[in-house]
């Protein structure tokens, strides 16, 4: 049978040693892998109003969607806003297989270069403005082309921004298809007026 040693296994003063510095070690790399983390939140508003002519017309709808990305990280960094495309779970692919096409802001023949924004910690982007019409457009487009939308209760959409290392920072807008439907019944009744 053997017996404890302690000449061996050295003193407690020795373990206790050992167990601070490892987790001396550990809180370190804790604490500046923390530090350095990329944080970016995206704030999304609908405007309930547009003008034209120098006059405010107030809607029950939303007209447009403004969103900017705000830097929560401790150190400044470069973003851009780099899409809009449907948000897709395994059953929307497998089942509902809504198409991912992303939608497209820019013109066909315009070369699209990142416009990056470097902004310091709590600061915020510009902000973007997308029309409400230009999303239930897309929105009502893959809506079509969806297998299976009879059983589909919501279609969400994803804006993304990218900083200068590739990381995706998203939030999502879900959209309901009873709304994008009837967005789709409207177009067909001013299609109808237009032909008259």
């Amino acid at each position: 049978m053997k017996c404890y040693n302690p000449e061996y296994m050295g003193t407690i003063a020795d373990w206790v040693g050992i167990v601070i510095t490892a987790l001396t070690i550990f809180l370190t790399i804790r604490y500046y892998s923390n530090d350095n983390k990329r944080k970016f939140k995206i704030v999304i508003y609908p405007l309930y109003s547009k003008k034209a002519n120098g006059i405010f017309f107030g809607s029950t709808k939303p007209q447009f969607y403004e969103f900017y990305a705000v830097n929560f990280s401790k150190n400044p960094d470069s973003v851009y806003f780099y899409k809009i495309l449907p948000k897709r779970s395994i059953l929307d692919k497998v089942f509902y297989k809504i198409p991912n096409e992303q939608l497209d802001l820019s013109c066909p023949f315009e070369e699209s270069r990142p416009d990056y924004q470097t902004i310091g910690s709590k600061e915020r982007t510009k902000i973007e403005k997308v029309s409400a019409d230009l999303l239930y457009s897309h929105l009502s487009h893959l809506y079509m082309r969806t297998k299976n939308n009879k059983y589909l209760k919501k279609m969400i959409l994803e804006i993304v921004y990218v900083n200068v290392e590739g990381k995706e920072f998203s939030k999502q807008l879900i959209f309901s298809t009873e709304e994008i439907c009837e967005y789709n019944d409207e177009q067909k009744r001013k299609n109808i007026k237009m032909q008259k």
